[in-house]
């Protein structure tokens, strides 16, 4: 094995690898991709035929080089992300077709019914298409329609979550947004939504702006050309006391819930969060009181694997939502998220100067520095 290892480190090494060791020991599989993979965009799901042959492809991959989350990891089913210096992916084995509740259908009926590849994928596709319809069609040993059966597959489902709850490693991350109006937080945003959730379903995504709604005093403000930041004094250091701590009792109240996201693989992307107010406490009405006591209390709040901090040239900033806030404030708020930094908290700090393009891609790559495994 040890001779199979020596380019592991990247993804497409760790797939040559991997493909020479199922061939080495007569591993049966169907790769259920296209010809040509492409490791930015496709992720790849194969069939196996026999449980034995998952539990080798396990041992093989926990003492792979490339980093690893493992997001399920159960006797049918072992659906894992990799991760090198320059992407992320995801593989998806399993013996046989599996659902969230159970097994669908056999890797030996599979490979048994298609000799030599035959209607292989088409057969597949028919039945996971069912699955995706109706969710405990063709359970085996569990295809009749029953109240206990749907207890059964209920108490499945809990008992997944909680395993999970358990597990050593954490597969989640979490990442917070900063920087000033213009500074490219929603291109940011948008970019990570689609090449971590949505396009590529890697983590399933939670966006929270500024803080989590677990309870509210009155509805947010939608800020407008009348109502926009920075256009009102600061509170009485009574009302920015107060309103701290509220802020802080909703990031409080919802640690479980991040914790049960974080657990169970979620993506918790942050637009603005409490580490804000320490920036920019003019935009939250906070005077000195209520800024040291958010000072604070952000040492209390869990932490995200990556703050990534925006900044820009004032100009550019202020040509990007013209008329929002005044040079002069933009300047000194740029200088303030360029200097940010907090103890034992990752903080990246990205110039968005140039390109969308550069951008992004400076983005992704501290983003797959920061994901955890």
């Amino acid at each position: 094995m040890k001779e199979l290892m020596k380019e592991a480190g990247t993804i497409e090494g760790y797939y040559s690898n991997l493909k020479e060791f199922m061939k080495q020991n007569k591993i049966d599989y169907k790769i259920l991709a296209e010809e040509d993979l492409n490791f930015s965009q496709s992720d790849i799901d194969i069939v196996v035929r026999r449980c034995q042959d998952l539990e080798k492809i396990k041992e093989f991959t926990l003492n792979s080089a490339i980093r690893t989350i493992i997001k399920i990891n159960n006797k049918h089913h072992f659906y894992f992300i990799v991760i090198d210096k320059e992407n992320i992916h995801a593989f998806d084995f399993s013996v046989g077709l599996v659902s969230n509740v159970g097994v669908v259908c056999s890797g030996d009926y599979f490979f048994q019914s298609s000799e030599n590849g035959v209607n292989f994928k088409e057969n597949y596709r028919f039945l996971k298409n069912a699955v995706k319809n109706n969710p405990s069609y063709f359970i085996i040993k569990e295809n009749k329609k029953s109240v206990f059966l749907r207890i059964s597959l209920y108490f499945k489902k809990v008992s997944k979550y909680l395993r999970t709850l358990f597990m050593k490693n954490t597969q989640g991350i979490c990442l917070v947004l900063l920087g000033a109006d213009g500074s490219g937080k929603s291109t940011v945003s948008e970019f990570i939504q689609r090449n971590l959730s949505i396009d590529r379903k890697l983590f399933q995504l939670k966006k929270i702006y500024f803080k989590p709604n677990v309870f509210k005093i009155k509805p947010d403000k939608k800020f407008t050309t009348v109502n926009i930041p920075h256009s009102h004094g600061s509170y009485s250091s009574f009302l920015s006391v107060c309103k701290v701590v509220y802020v802080f009792l909703n990031y409080l109240f919802y640690i479980p819930m991040w914790f049960f996201r974080k657990k169970n693989g979620h993506l918790i992307l942050f637009d603005r969060h409490f580490y804000d107010m320490l920036i920019d406490p003019q935009r939250y009405r906070i005077n000195k009181a209520g800024l040291r006591l958010a000072q604070l209390l952000s040492k209390l709040i869990p932490k995200p694997e990556a703050v990534i901090v925006l900044t820009s040239d004032v100009s550019q900033l202020s040509a990007r939502k013209p008329g929002e806030v005044p040079e002069e404030l933009l300047t000194v708020l740029n200088k303030s998220y360029k200097n940010f930094s907090l103890k034992n908290v990752n903080v990246c700090h990205i110039d968005n100067d140039g390109s969308v393009k550069d951008l992004t891609e400076k983005v992704f790559t501290t983003v797959l520095r920061s994901i955890p495994t």
